[in-house]
């Protein structure tokens, strides 16, 4: 008599693979994060290409059309992304960065909220989360929780590319700490206010950052 194993009991000895699953990001560095974090079979994108700006985009019908039927969509919020927000409002399948609980954001000061973003006002708080260690932890383990509960069957799959993607941010970050050792001390300016989580954690010396005033552009004209 032959013996033979039931079709259903195979299945469970294969490899899990997702179903298709789409993760929408507001820019191209939230969606580097995401892609670290979904499972094979999964995709992810963003709503603007690297080269567009979120401080004058307008969403395009195949935006909305997008923004519609992604399976979870990362932004910052208001203060970056405000052509967003009435696409977004209400719904659930979102991770809102500047919402996540316990996370640390820059607070741009009045003087820099007022001059010193001309042409780009990013709102109160500083969107640059992705250049800060601590801040891209939180918000990977946000996007990784909110894809643990829209796709509750691949909890585990998602909590094992958490912890790989958390095990290689702290292997970056002692990297990172030996190269700017020679150099922490070193002052030096920007020419805008965007790497403050860097500077911050690192622990790096910004003597200021440069402004470009129109209002001083035209005095020199005259």
């Amino acid at each position: 008599m032959h013996r033979y194993i039931p079709i259903v009991a195979l299945t469970t000895l294969l490899p899990l693979k997702s179903q298709a699953f789409e993760v929408l990001n507001s820019i191209k560095p939230f969606e580097m994060i995401s892609q670290e974090l979904i499972l094979e079979g999964q995709s992810t994108s963003s709503v603007l290409n690297a080269n567009a700006s979120p401080h004058d985009y307008a969403l395009k019908p195949s935006d909305v059309k997008r923004l519609h039927s992604s399976d979870l969509v990362v932004w910052f919020g208001n203060d970056l992304e405000s052509f967003l927000s009435k696409s977004l409002d209400g719904k659930s399948n979102t991770v809102k960065i500047e919402e996540i609980k316990d996370i640390t954001l820059r607070e741009f000061g009045k003087d820099e909220h007022d001059h010193g973003h001309e042409g780009h006002n990013h709102g109160s708080h500083d969107p640059h989360v992705w250049l800060g260690p601590e801040q891209s932890r939180q918000v990977a383990r946000a996007i990784s929780l909110k894809l643990q509960e829209l796709d509750a069957d691949n909890t585990e799959a998602y909590q094992q590319k958490l912890a790989q993607f958390e095990a290689t941010l702290d292997k970056t970050i002692e990297e990172v700490k030996t190269q700017l050792e020679p150099v922490r001390s070193e002052g030096y300016y920007v020419f805008h206010d965007a790497y403050g989580y860097y500077e911050e954690f690192f622990k790096l010396n910004n003597l200021g950052h440069f402004t470009v005033s129109l209002n001083a552009s035209r005095a020199l004209r005259h």
